[in-house]
């Protein structure tokens, strides 16, 4: 920027210009589109013409053979921000927007399993009332196993035998 400032771009439309008359394509250099429907298209190069095409998009660039050079400027349109990742192949591409819709339908199932449960679960007050509850019936579980009901505990006094 002018002002020395950085700002992060994004490719989006991709531009080459090719300048050597008479390319064959036995002197490779061609260029391969691998996103092309019915698969990968071969562009050979034509002198005095350019080809253009949306990034990203999966291709590549065949190595020149022999000893002609192969002459071309190219360059892309860019745009403010991060568009997309690169390095990621159309077929790696659809599998993280699989796992990432598959993440976000887990997401959506555990929360809503999660709200059922606080649905379900009682408030703070209610387990209060319960754990009161549960109290008092242990307290009176541990004093009813020492008499059965209905029965009076008897005393016995156990008098000192006399020592001979």
């Amino acid at each position: 920027m002018d002002d020395g400032s950085i700002q992060l771009c994004s490719r989006t439309i991709a531009c080459i210009y090719y300048l050597t008359k008479d390319w064959q394509a036995e002197y490779g250099g061609e260029l391969v589109d691998l996103e092309a429907h019915g698969g990968p298209k071969v562009h050979v190069p034509q002198y005095n013409s350019v080809v253009m095409f949306r990034v990203p998009r999966w291709h590549e660039v065949r190595p020149v053979i022999g000893d002609r050079p192969r002459y071309s400027v190219f360059g892309w349109f860019l745009e403010p921000g991060k568009l997309y990742d690169l390095n990621v192949s159309p077929h790696e591409q659809q599998q993280q927007q699989t796992q990432q819709r598959d993440a976000g339908q887990q997401d959506m199932q555990q929360a809503a399993a999660r709200s059922k449960r606080k649905e379900t679960r009682p408030g703070k007050a209610e387990q209060m009332q319960l754990k009161a509850k549960k109290q008092v019936r242990k307290q009176k579980t541990k004093s009813s196993s020492k008499t059965p009901k209905g029965k009076k505990e008897k005393a016995v006094q156990i008098a000192p035998t006399a020592a001979n």
